[in-house]
């Protein structure tokens, strides 16, 4: 998968109105180095226009190895910094888009699009829980994620913004990123053509799997009310999750039923189950085993 993403960004147009330079920096965050043997062959294969550069950083933790590849990439000193996930692959439009888009908009982060494709055929009702959100072109948002996205330099050495530590191994450490950014004034923006396709293997499409992500979904959220204070909204969603326990256990009988949405009711209790959850600062570190 390494591969596939470093040759669709390899092969992306570039805007030389736009851009002058651009390079690919691959943090490797296993001890065991898995991943060189894959960048040598590619560095040494690569005729385009990036740099492709190679580090390894074996300290665990998906909050650090994302503030060392934010590290890394301004020693550059780039103007924009674009992320994407190792998982995934670009379209041949995508680093343009979200040039075009952060400059025409003024803004300080641009997310776009990522489309689900799996490794085999899954279960339309499984599918129905890859939905990836359709949100109309350069309209300003109020979220952010590390899957796809380009962020200014400029902002992110004027707030020094990291991604924190508490989530290392629980995941959303880039929404509670997103939430620093939004309090520190951030403009965000969606850039509807910047398309990025993820891999998702067999091991992720599976019930257990979509409902833990919809479990550890609700419980990052809940901490980060904690964290913020926001007491009145941790009350509605304390409130929202009492709400979907009932929903949820009812909605049980959708089982038998050849519909869309017939998990509906696990999830909604998976969801319910993680409100609760991150009211008391429970959190499921599901990549430990992974990183």
């Amino acid at each position: 998968m390494l591969r596939k993403l470093v040759l669709s960004l390899t092969n992306s147009n570039l805007n030389k109105l736009l851009i002058n330079r651009a390079s690919i920096i691959i943090i490797d965050n296993d001890s065991s180095k898995t991943a060189e043997s894959t960048v040598a062959r590619l560095i040494e294969e690569n005729k385009s226009e990036f740099d492709i550069n190679y580090y390894s950083f074996p300290v665990k933790g998906l909050s650090n190895v994302r503030n060392e590849l934010f590290r890394k990439a301004l020693e550059l000193n780039p103007d924009y910094i674009l992320g994407i996930d190792d998982d995934e692959f670009v379209s041949d439009q995508w680093i343009d888009e979200f040039m075009s888009s952060i400059i025409d908009n003024n803004g300080d982060i641009v997310l776009g699009p990522v489309i689900p494709t799996f490794e085999k055929e899954i279960s339309p009702y499984l599918s129905y829980w890859f939905k990836y959100p359709k949100i109309s072109n350069a309209k300003q948002i109020k979220f952010f994620w590390t899957s796809s996205y380009i962020i200014s330099a400029k902002f992110l050495l004027k707030h020094e913004i990291k991604f924190d530590m508490r989530f290392n191994s629980s995941g959303g450490e880039d929404s509670y990123f997103g939430i620093c950014a939004l309090n520190s004034g951030a403009k965000i923006f969606w850039a509807e053509h910047a398309v990025a396709y993820e891999t998702n293997p067999e091991k992720r499409t599976n019930l257990r799997w979509i409902a833990t992500r919809c479990f550890n979904g609700a419980a990052n959220f809940t901490l980060f009310l904690k964290l913020e204070k926001r007491y009145f909204r941790l009350l509605k969603k304390i409130l929202i999750s009492i709400f979907y326990l009932i929903c949820g256990f009812i909605s049980l009988i959708l089982l038998p039923l050849p519909v869309p949405w017939k998990y509906w009711g696990i999830m909604k209790l998976a969801e319910s189950f993680g409100g609760f959850a991150g009211l008391f600062s429970f959190q499921l570190h599901e990549y430990d085993k992974e990183r």
